[in-house]
């Protein structure tokens, strides 16, 4: 499908996204982006797949025009266009050199991946602000001093 920006789609209309490789040209991210924000519904996932600055594999595709970025970058780009702060996660992808059986966890040796895949979720703030807490005090007395003083009067006459 080819569209221009914006998006011909409902905003808050899809609970997932997956741009794979679609900024790997060198286009600028941050009208789409902004576009996947608006069209994100709250609590949907958003994944971008993109190729790692870091990787030998980049030797592969070098002088064909492609560009990556790091992971600090996306982070920033994904914060500036209305994606909240929360913490991205990340998952380097493709081949290793010496994969021993049974490998598993984010180590250096993941880093120089063909490809880094960004994951987060669209959070929104509430509709209805939350109410505001009451303060609780010590309170010395329920009753008034004068109406001690009045029934300790009452009393002594009596």
């Amino acid at each position: 499908m080819r569209c221009r920006l914006p998006l011909p789609l409902a905003s808050e209309a899809f609970g997932a996204v997956l741009l794979q490789h679609v900024f790997d040209d060198g286009a600028d991210p941050q009208p789409l982006l902004s576009e996947c924000a608006r069209i994100l519904a709250p609590g949907g996932r958003l994944w971008l797949a993109t190729l790692n600055p870091w990787s030998p594999y980049r030797l592969r595709w070098a002088g064909s025009g492609l560009r990556a970025r790091d992971a600090g970058h996306w982070q920033a780009m994904l914060r500036a266009s209305g994606f909240g702060a929360d913490a991205v996660s990340l998952q380097w992808l493709g081949p290793r050199w010496r994969v021993a059986h049974g490998e598993a966890g984010v180590r250096a040796a993941d880093l120089v991946r063909a490809g880094v895949a960004l994951t987060l979720t669209k959070r929104v703030h509430a509709a209805v602000p939350p109410m505001r807490l009451q303060q609780l005090r010590w309170q010395t007395g329920l009753v008034p001093r004068d109406a001690h003083r009045g029934s300790t009067r009452g009393a002594q006459r009596r």
